[in-house]
């Protein structure tokens, strides 16, 4: 079967069921987007890949921030979401496109999606789950997400001091040895704060 067909078919499932909560519209990436009453923007996209003898589907999550984007949408102006997470994947055999264990696979995919994103579809639910105690059970381990959205937190009630402990909290990550892969984006963000 050809990858055309397998992506053809995910889409069928998908479209229906992604529509029936609101999922509407098809942005630039292929993404079924959905826009809050509150502005945030919700995003689920099906990527389909394949490899030597089978499948593989992974359910990506994107949400977009209006309070994020306005200070931070400059520095990936391509890409118009705050955080992006793979919300589960599903790896099959080909033989078992357009069966019920195949369709019964991609529904509970989805409807992981949709929970997951439910848990952060709002800045609020999202930089609530950030301030969990225990860092497992945060939804991202995404150190450069995760002070994005702390500094637009702080930014938006315009707090200080709040700012000043993160930047000392910035600067003190960017120390470690594990923040190389990520110290110049963190202190590309910071630098495009500005707070008084």
């Amino acid at each position: 079967m050809k990858i055309a067909e397998v992506r053809k078919a995910v889409e069928q499932i998908a479209s229906s069921s992604l529509a029936d909560r609101g999922f509407l519209s098809k942005s630039g990436f292929g993404e079924y987007t959905l826009d809050t009453s509150t502005g945030e923007k919700l995003g689920i996209l099906l990527d389909v890949l394949r490899y030597d003898n089978s499948y593989n589907i992974n359910f990506h999550i994107y949400v977009s921030y209006p309070v994020v984007q306005e200070l931070f949408g400059h520095l990936n102006p391509k890409f118009p979401y705050s955080i992006t997470l793979i919300a589960g994947s599903y790896s099959f055999d080909s033989s078992v496109v357009g069966t019920e264990p195949f369709e019964n696979e991609v529904q509970n995919g989805l409807q992981n999606s949709i929970n997951k994103i439910k848990t952060i579809d709002t800045f609020s639910k999202l930089y609530s789950n950030l301030a969990k105690p225990d860092y497992k059970d945060w939804v991202t381990g995404d150190k450069v997400v995760q002070f994005r959205i702390k500094l637009a937190k702080v930014v938006s009630e315009k707090d200080v001091s709040g700012f000043k402990a993160l930047q000392a909290e910035i600067h003190e990550v960017c120390k470690k040895q594990y923040s190389q892969q990520y110290r110049e984006q963190l202190m590309e963000t910071l630098n495009s704060v500005v707070i008084t």
